[in-house]
């Protein structure tokens, strides 16, 4: 069996690539997730009381820990794709 290692060697920089770019924009999604806006006297008798605004915030947090996690998985996707990298011939053309 014939491998070319150029073919190879591409397949993973694009697979990198593109685990790269999927890790970014889920870090941006997570970056975007809302919490509540205060803790005031005002916002606290709005929302139904504190443990209510806590645990609005506690879910919040969940969610983007979440987000988060997913992110450095894919993160870490791409630098698994680069190691072998180091080791292929460089091809030009």
């Amino acid at each position: 069996m014939n491998v070319n290692m150029c073919v190879v060697g591409h397949s993973l920089q694009i697979l990198s690539g593109a685990l790269a770019l999927v890790a970014a924009a889920i870090w941006f999604v997570a970056s975007q997730v809302k919490s509540p806006p205060d803790f005031s006297s005002e916002s606290v008798t709005e929302s139904g009381g504190l443990s209510s605004l806590i645990d609005k915030l506690l879910r919040s947090v969940a969610h983007q820990s979440r987000l988060n996690a997913l992110a450095a998985f894919f993160a870490a996707l791409a630098a698994v794709c680069s190691i072998p990298q180091a080791w292929m011939p460089t091809c030009w053309g």
